[in-house]
């Protein structure tokens, strides 16, 4: 995990602030909860959509740079190919 240290020092040097993140299990371990519209409530074993991709991980991230994001957790996270998806987060007024 040497690459995800590098990635936060280097993000640090650059303003980009990190305000969380983790490493998340394998989608096989995962519970899923769903409520067809007008159904019940269904709690089962297992990923949502069963895909070949599963999500590895998540930081939260402040910056008002996103390119310059992208371009840094690319040259650092993807070392051995795979994709970054980067989104914004909404604010909900409280």
């Amino acid at each position: 995990m040497s690459e995800h240290g590098a990635f936060s020092e280097a993000c640090e040097e650059r303003g980009y602030r990190i305000l969380g993140g983790e490493e998340l299990g394998l989608s096989k371990n995962a519970v899923t909860v769903q409520r067809p519209e007008g159904g019940d409530l269904t709690v089962t074993e297992g990923p949502y959509v069963e895909l070949a991709e599963h999500l590895g991980g998540y930081y939260v991230i402040e910056t008002d740079d996103v390119q310059g994001l992208a371009r840094l957790a690319g040259e650092h996270l993807l070392t051995d190919g795979g994709g970054i998806e980067l989104r914004p987060v909404v604010v909900h007024d409280a």
